[in-house]
């Protein structure tokens, strides 16, 4: 581990970069279980006091992720995110609706660059917002399911999640669709995270909703095309299971991340 002091401008700033790496021991040999070195590069302007204790703990890393987010970009409120105006260079104009269902709209627009003056027609697809629900039992496990997807035609290993429906809350949806999909319930539900899908071409959000102490209060309630198989798994073998790619889904891994992140900060404190 470095740390390098520099200047820049009138500001100090610092340039963390760590390499981790971690191997584990099998009864026959030393094997290499996942071998990698992140170099992870952490700018802050202010001093960041860490605890000693962070610094050889092997979720380092993610602690770090967790300052470079407060501190490189503030603490966004993600709720105002949905309202933050286009660039004035960039203008749109004649939007249609090409093709709507109850799942998803697209709708085309003619956009014009400030920087090159030209114009062309832009697609998008209107999706309702996300939600995927980290569910924790109360040995720590992790629920998870599998499902059939149309769109890669196979049985697909994630956590539960679904539609947020029209003026529903977030965490609100993430309560519901957990006791849908699996017939658990639990305490302490909050908003983890919340990500774009696809910006480019897409204008929804995916949330990540953490409940705790969950256990089944009920039979699930599936919907007439879904086959919900439920899984309880402990988190080491979450983590094997991301690592050998039987979860591929991105916007699962990206739940499991935020999750991973939530536990770092509370392990290490906050920055």
């Amino acid at each position: 581990m470095h740390l390098i002091h520099g200047k820049r401008g009138n500001s100090s700033c610092f340039f963390l970069i760590f390499f981790y790496s971690k191997r584990r021991q099998s009864a026959n040999k030393n094997h290499l279980f996942i071998n990698f070195s992140i170099i992870y590069l952490v700018l802050i302007n202010t001093r960041v006091v860490l605890p000693k204790k962070a610094l050889c703990h092997p979720d380092f890393f993610l602690y770090l992720v967790h300052i470079s987010s407060t501190n490189l970009y503030g603490k966004r409120n993600m709720a105002d995110q949905e309202d933050q105006p286009s660039s004035d260079r960039w203008t749109i104009s004649a939007t249609r609706t090409i093709f709507t269902n109850p799942v998803v709209n697209l709708v085309t627009s003619r956009v014009r660059c400030g920087r090159t003056a030209i114009e062309k027609d832009f697609y998008k697809f209107q999706f309702p917002c996300w939600v995927n629900i980290i569910a924790l039992t109360g040995r720590q496990e992790l629920i998870l399911i599998r499902q059939y997807r149309f769109g890669t035609d196979r049985i697909e290993l994630e956590i539960p999640g679904g539609a947020v429906n029209d003026g529903e809350d977030p965490l609100a949806a993430g309560l519901r669709e957990l006791l849908e999909e699996t017939g658990y319930a639990g305490q302490n539900g909050r908003i983890i995270g919340k990500v774009c899908p696809n910006p480019a071409i897409q204008n929804n959000f995916c949330y990540t909703v953490l409940v705790e102490d969950v256990r089944q209060v009920a039979e699930p309630s599936q919907d007439d095309m879904e086959d919900i198989e439920v899984l309880i798994l402990p988190q080491d073998e979450v983590q094997k299971l991301v690592v050998d790619g039987s979860i591929s889904h991105g916007l699962v891994l990206n739940a499991l991340m935020f999750f991973a992140m939530d536990k770092a900060k509370n392990r290490f404190g906050k920055p």
